[in-house]
């Protein structure tokens, strides 16, 4: 649970950082990353 506690965080803050730069929210290599980030949540709390 430890990790995935972790990498919740994490997401939250990376979440936080990309609605306070309203430019990072149409870079296609973020909207990946966050696509990809949470993939791996869903599959971590399977």
């Amino acid at each position: 649970m430890a990790v995935k506690d972790q990498i919740s965080r994490m997401l939250t803050k990376i979440i936080v950082v990309v609605e306070a730069y309203s430019e990072l929210k149409t870079n296609d290599h973020l909207i990946k990353l966050q696509y990809s980030l949470s993939e791996v949540e869903e599959q971590l709390s399977a």
